[in-house]
C-alpha cells in the first residue's frame, strides 16, 4: 500500500483534573467510557481498592466504588482494566479470574480457570499477558472481551511466540471462543529477543480489534470473529521494517534497557472513535548517554503521534512531533478531537494535569 506522509504541527492546551483527596492517578489501569453525550475516565486506586470516576466534562471526581479484596466478589491484585456495556472489568491474570462491576454497583465474577476456545487450547496451557503501560491489555467489542495471551514457557525461547497472541471471550455465554493472531515475523528471527519490548498491543477499531507490536510498523486489522481484514503499515517511511533483535540467550539487563534507548519502538496503538482513526505512539532514536554521561531514559524523550484514518483507508499517516520529556505517554487516552496525556508531575496532590493534543 502506498501511504502519503503529511507532517502536522501540534497543537495543545492544559487539562485540570480535580482528584479526590483519596485519589491518585499512579497506576496504568484506567478506562474511559461517554454516557449521555458526557465522557469519564476511571482509574484503579490502589490504596483504597476501589475504582474511582471522573467527570471530564467538568473535571471533577464523580464518586467511587469500593472492590472486595477477597471472597468470590473480590479480587486481590488487578492487573488490567476495561470499560463494556455499562461496566467496568477488572482482570486478574495469575488468578484467572475477572470482576464486572456494573455502573450502578453490581459486581459479578467471571472464571477463566476452566476456559478452552474451541480450537483446542488448554486453559493450562495459557499465560495472560498484561502489560497496560504498552496497551497489552483486554478491549471489548460487541459483547466479545479480547486479551493478550501466551504460550507458559520462557519468553526468551521462540516456541513463546509461535502461538495465536490473541483469546476471545463470549461474556454472555462465559466461555471462550477462539484464538487467532499471529506474532509479527520481527519476533520470530532466530535472534528476535527484545526484552521488554515484546509485548503485543490490543486496540478496538470501526469493525474489530487490531493487533500491534512495539517492534513493528505494522499494524494487523481482523473483524470481530478473529478473521484477517488486512496488514497497515502505520509508522513513519524510515523505520525499519525487520528491526534487530538481542541473542535469546542474552543474559544482561542492560542491554535490553539500552536497545529501547537507542532504537525507535512504539508505546502503544489505541482507537479514536471520533477521528475514526487508529493513533500510534512512535518513539525517536536517541543516543545512550546525555552530554553529562548519564543514561537518557527510554520513556522521556522525543515522540511522534502517528494518526491514520479510517476514510482515507488507512493510506494517509499524518505525524505530529512531540516533546514527551514532561509527559507520562502510558496514561494517555482520546479526548474530544485529540487526546490527553498525562504530565509527568503533579505540583498539587489534589489535581492531575493533563497535556490536550488536538489533532485534524
Amino acid at each position: 500500500m502506498d501511504i502519503d506522509f503529511i507532517d502536522k504541527s501540534v497543537e495543545n492546551g492544559h487539562f485540570l483534573l480535580a482528584l479526590d483527596t483519596l485519589g491518585n492517578l499512579g497506576s496504568f489501569h484506567y478506562a474511559t467510557f461517554s454516557r449521555f453525550d458526557t465522557l469519564h475516565f476511571v482509574t484503579w486506586n490502589e490504596s483504597s481498592h476501589s475504582l474511582d470516576f471522573y467527570n471530564l466534562e467538568k473535571g471533577l471526581f464523580s464518586h467511587r466504588i469500593f472492590v472486595e479484596s477477597d471472597g468470590p466478589l473480590g479480587l486481590s491484585d488487578i492487573e488490567a482494566m476495561m470499560y463494556g456495556d455499562n461496566s467496568i472489568i477488572l482482570f486478574d491474570g495469575n488468578a484467572r479470574k475477572a470482576l464486572v462491576v456494573g455502573l450502578d454497583g453490581s459486581v459479578k465474577a467471571l472464571n477463566f480457570r476452566q476456559m478452552e476456545f474451541y480450537d483446542g487450547r488448554s486453559p493450562l496451557d495459557l499465560y495472560y499477558s498484561f502489560a497496560s503501560e504498552f496497551g497489552a491489555k483486554p478491549t471489548w467489542k460487541n459483547g466479545q472481551i479480547y486479551f493478550p495471551i501466551t504460550k507458559n514457557v520462557n519468553f526468551e525461547s521462540l516456541q513463546y511466540y509461535q502461538n495465536p497472541p490473541v483469546g476471545q471471550y463470549d461474556i454472555q455465554s462465559n466461555s471462550g471462543v477462539r484464538s487467532f493472531g499471529a506474532w509479527d515475523r520481527v519476533y520470530l528471527q532466530k535472534d528476535g529477543y527484545f526484552g521488554f519490548l515484546g509485548e503485543i498491543s490490543l486496540s478496538e477499531h470501526s469493525e474489530g480489534v487490531a493487533l500491534s507490536f512495539p517492534m513493528s510498523p505494522r499494524v494487523t486489522l481482523f473483524d470481530t470473529e478473529g478473521n484477517f481484514q488486512k496488514e497497515l503499515w502505520i509508522a513513519t517511511s524510515d523505520f525499519p521494517a525487520m528491526s534487530k533483535g538481542l541473542s535469546r540467550s542474552n543474559d544482561d539487563l542492560q542491554k535490553e534497557r539500552n536497545l529501547g534507548i537507542i532504537e525507535p519502538w512504539f508505546l502503544k496503538t489505541m482507537y479514536h472513535p471520533d477521528l475514526n482513526a487508529l493513533i500510534r505512539f512512535q518513539k525517536k532514536p536517541q543516543a545512550l548517554k546525555k552530554a553529562d554521561g548519564t543514561l537518557n531514559t527510554n520513556l522521556f524523550g522525543n515522540w511522534l503521534l502517528l494518526v491514520s484514518k479510517a476514510e482515507t483507508n488507512y493510506s494517509v499517516l499524518e505525524v505530529y512531533e512531540i516533546d514527551a520529556k514532561d509527559l507520562f505517554l502510558p496514561i494517555s487516552f482520546p479526548y474530544k478531537n485529540g487526546i490527553l496525556i498525562k504530565n509527568k508531575t503533579d505540583e498539587e496532590e489534589d489535581k492531575a494535569s493533563f497535556t490536550f493534543f488536538k489533532m485534524g
